[in-house]
């Protein structure tokens, strides 16, 4: 497979295409190819005992020739055997403790026919399913396949490059992605990279600056590549996001040192400090919002989802509390700045439905957006806001951690791309249509390889 990916400040590739095929995991006649079982809506099992759980795959024999199955961890143990094509996995005696709402279960092994036709797909999939505890109660879970589709034969070239912007931790990714994405600023924005809600906030003013953000791991000294950095941009501002919990003020007096005229926008609260960077945003506008995105501040995926959109569109991010509930300062901004329309991330359940009361309390129109999982979401968000992307390609980050599109938002925003959030087994529902209409020229991948796999974001162009 010929990829094309940048690390660092490094020249894009030309020309050179990755390849994509039908499926959602390629092979050709004669080879091996394995599959994954996973359970999802797991929440309920935590602790308890799923012995006596039996899940059965079924698949094509005139296709595929099953070579071995086996349990994924220390952590389940189960028994299989093929009867009337299909295998059948018992789940026998374990507890599950720490497990999390989707979690790989077992890997199935198959042999590809020698004789099968090259241009062809064949599915692995739940034919039936009994899922329960070892004393019988019926749990509400489901099973599922992953990369259930499998394509035989040579793949297609799709008209995108991969662009992979990472470093060897989360405060050297947010310096390449900088570097690749400016030239010269006059501000630099710096914030907690172990901390999302300030530089989540931080989107719309960073583009209102043309100032990339940085991420502090926080300590005793600032890094040195955010001072050279800095210095290679010729920056003169540097704008703090957060208080001293945040990033402390050895860090600022460090900076200040260095010539640099250093500003702090904070408040006691990320709730607080959202609605401050808002407020500094009109500073430099001069323009009342006409729109503002309100999500949980107390998890990322969604406001990552809407960070470019909020960027280019100069919409806040503001924060709710679980249960909806919007705290004085949020309050007081959006009645101070005149916000007549607010659009809540996520359902009810990221999102309590006090959001809804008290923004129409407050005569604010407010609809929400959200899909069925965090990746839907985030698919439902750039497909609703596509009008407002002007740049001819799109960026990916995983939605299982925060650190890389902290940063990655500002440069996409700056691009005029979509920020999409990806899982090596999830893919949210229609991504590939989107993908395919778009006809991005590059993918930019924010992060290690571990982080997103060039195989996860291809896969995502499949059919």
């Amino acid at each position: 497979m010929i990829l094309c990916a940048a690390i660092g400040f490094t020249a894009f590739c030309a020309g050179i295409k990755p390849q994509v095929y039908a499926g959602d995991v390629q092979t050709l006649p004669g080879e091996q190819v394995e599959v994954t079982v996973f359970l999802k809506n797991l929440n309920l099992l935590n602790g308890k005992n799923i012995s006596g759980t039996e899940i059965y795959a079924c698949f094509d024999p005139q296709v595929l020739t099953p070579v071995s199955a086996q349990c994924i961890g220390d952590n389940l143990d189960g028994l299989f055997k093929v009867e009337n094509n299909r295998i059948h996995c018992l789940i026998t005696e374990k507890e599950l403790t720490g497990m999390t709402s989707d979690t790989a279960l077992c890997t199935l092994r198959f042999a590809v026919s020698s004789e099968a036709q090259l241009g062809t797909s064949t599915t692995v999939a739940i034919s039936e399913q009994k899922i329960c505890t070892k004393n019988g109660e019926n749990i509400t879970a489901s099973a599922s396949v992953h990369n259930s589709k499998i394509s035989i034969g040579q793949p297609v070239i799709i008209d995108t490059e991969l662009v992979r912007l990472g470093g060897a931790s989360r405060v050297d990714t947010a310096v390449t992605i900088c570097k690749n994405g400016w030239q010269r600023a006059d501000t630099v924005i710096i914030s907690n990279g172990y901390n999302f809600a300030d530089a989540l906030a931080g989107g719309p003013l960073s583009y209102a600056l043309d100032a990339p953000i940085l991420l502090t791991a926080n300590r005793d000294t600032v890094e040195e590549s955010i001072i050279n950095t800095a210095q290679e941009l010729g920056a003169q501002d540097v704008i703090i996001l957060g208080g001293s919990a945040a990033v402390n003020e050895n860090i600022e007096q460090q900076l200040a040192a260095q010539g640099f005229n250093v500003s702090r926008v904070y408040g006691t609260s990320r709730m607080e400090t959202a609605v401050k960077i808002a407020e500094k945003l009109y500073e430099i506008t001069g323009e009342y919002p006409e729109n503002t995105f309100i999500t949980y501040g107390y998890n990322y995926p969604d406001a990552l989802a809407v960070s470019s959109v909020a960027a280019i569109s100069s919409s806040p991010i503001l924060f709710a509390y679980a249960d909806g509930h919007l705290d004085a300062p949020t309050l007081e901004y959006l009645q101070n700045y005149n916000v007549n329309r607010s659009v809540i991330l996520g359902g009810t359940l990221a999102v309590g439905e006090l959001c809804e009361q008290q923004l129409g309390e407050m005569g604010i129109y407010n609809e929400r957006l959200f899909g069925t999982s965090r990746y839907n979401t985030a698919l439902a968000i750039v497909e609703a806001y596509d009008d407002v992307f002007e740049g001819d390609s799109v960026a990916f980050a995983t939605g299982a951690s925060f650190p890389d599109a902290l940063a990655g938002g500002a440069f996409a925003a700056k691009k005029s791309i979509p920020v999409i959030l990806v899982h090596p087994q999830f893919k949210a529902d229609g991504i590939n249509e989107y993908l395919r209409s778009k006809n991005p020229r590059y993918a930019y991948i924010f992060g290690g390889e571990s982080a997103v796999s060039d195989q996860t974001v291809i896969n995502l162009f499949a059919e």
